[in-house]
């Protein structure tokens, strides 16, 4: 069975152009809830990641004897970790795009609407018609529609991860960028360590075989 689709006609009602905007207004603030808590967590795991990866640093840095298990176990942990924060970003870009989007829509039906004012305008006692002042409030309301979801969905409700705004994908990536430049680090470490004589034994521990 197909899905039924509700038709908005926001062109010739200007009431349901309002109704439209304050829909979606309730409907962000239901999910406001839910992305607040979601931002909360992504944090948390986000810096618990970071402390995965500065701990393996340190390890092996310093040399400090420890079992292969346990950067197996880090290793896992921050790729576990790590796959939500990235869905979460593709996620979040492809709603920030639907702001846009559909405040073009707008902006295409108050241009339609404008057009055929002006076309009204040439003809004898357009202006006095009810049709008339009817697409007059059309266009006022789409105006304002457009206006108020400008403001609302980007300014002061704009759609974010990890605190940065989606629609600066360079900036949420550089956050992540840092937790792959601390697993390129710990590699790094691991391959001087190894010039030097350091590697795991049989039994799986991180000791110097040259000494």
């Amino acid at each position: 069975k197909e899905e039924e689709v509700i038709q908005v006609n926001i062109r010739e009602e200007p009431g349901n152009a309002f109704a439209w905007m304050m829909g979606r207004r309730v409907l962000y603030s239901v999910g406001e809830r839910f992305k607040k808590r979601f931002s909360a967590i992504s944090v948390i795991v986000y810096l618990n990641s970071l402390f995965m990866v500065l701990m393996m640093n340190l390890m092996l840095y310093l040399k400090l004897e420890h079992h292969a298990d346990l950067i197996t176990t880090l290793l896992v942990l921050i790729i576990y970790n790590s796959l939500p924060i990235v869905v979460a970003i593709l996620h979040a870009m492809s709603l920030a795009e639907l702001s846009p989007e559909h405040r073009g829509l707008l902006m295409r039906e108050q241009l339609s609407v404008e057009c055929e004012l002006a076309m009204m305008l040439s003809k004898d006692g357009g202006v006095k018609s009810p049709y008339y002042r009817m697409l007059k409030h059309s266009a006022t309301m789409l105006k304002s529609a457009g206006e108020f979801l400008t403001y609302n969905e980007e300014h002061t409700h704009p759609t974010t991860v990890l605190g940065v705004h989606a629609n600066s994908p360079a900036a949420i990536l550089a956050a992540l960028s840092t937790l792959l430049g601390g697993l390129s680090m710990a590699l790094q470490a691991v391959t001087s360590n190894a010039a030097q004589g350091w590697t795991y034994n049989e039994g799986g521990v991180y000791v110097d075989t040259d000494g």
